[in-house]
């Protein structure tokens, strides 16, 4: 997999609670997460530092490249999906599915590039689209709807307590722009269910993968 040069936070809106200070365990898994997304890499999100309930694959959707996405895709729930600010859902057109303004996350309608791509259900179209949609430059008129990947839509600026804002909040202070791609990992005990207990950590250390938790994102980083 092609890997980029570790990309500085350019962001200003949210702060680390360890910088300025001595970092535990959990404000270096926080920076190393920074570190793998910068570069491309993808991480493991799980729900809770005591016995999650779920996790997920996240990765910078800028950095979607074919194998980043394949990879996403056979070890994933199969729903792989782009997380984006509510704003850039409304700036791109793509329509919530969502009735209920209080949702944490809403469902957006699907999407696929308009250009350079086939069928569009390909882990080589899917992370064509996903690179679209992180790209600051696209406009509607780059997309299609409906296609083959989800969008949802995460209020930036909320306090974390999801995967996904948890994503959006790590690949934004990674300084990799607005768009996460993530998808959540199937159980290996029960692969009709989605990874539970030990095996987020498992997962991760079978592919030299970070594993961060909401509560430690939610614990070292805050909105000012």
């Amino acid at each position: 997999m092609h890997t980029n040069p570790v990309i500085p936070a350019q962001n200003n809106q949210f702060r680390s609670h360890h910088q300025g200070g001595e970092m535990d365990a959990g404000g270096l898994a926080l920076r190393a997460a920074y570190d793998a997304l910068a570069q491309g890499k993808p991480i493991i999100v799980q729900d809770h530092d005591m016995q999650p309930q779920s996790a997920a694959i996240v990765a910078a959707a800028k950095h979607a490249t074919t194998s980043l996405a394949a990879f996403a895709i056979r070890h994933g729930s199969g729903l792989l999906r782009v997380v984006l600010p509510y704003e850039r859902t409304v700036d791109l057109m793509i329509p919530s599915m969502d009735s209920s303004f209080d949702a944490v996350e809403r469902m957006c309608v699907s999407v696929d590039a308009l250009q350079n791509i086939t069928t569009g259900i390909s882990a080589a179209d899917r992370g064509r689209t996903a690179r679209v949609l992180a790209d600051p430059l696209s406009t509607p008129n780059d997309l299609v709807r409906p296609g083959h990947l989800m969008v949802s839509a995460v209020d930036p600026c909320a306090q974390v307590s999801t995967v996904s804002e948890a994503a959006a909040r790590l690949v934004h202070e990674a300084g990799c722009g607005s768009a996460a791609l993530v998808t959540e990992i199937v159980g290996t005990e029960n692969p009709l269910g989605l990874a539970c207990g030990d095996e987020p950590r498992q997962f991760a250390s079978t592919h030299g993968l970070i594993c961060i938790s909401v509560d430690e994102v939610q614990r070292f980083t805050a909105v000012e």
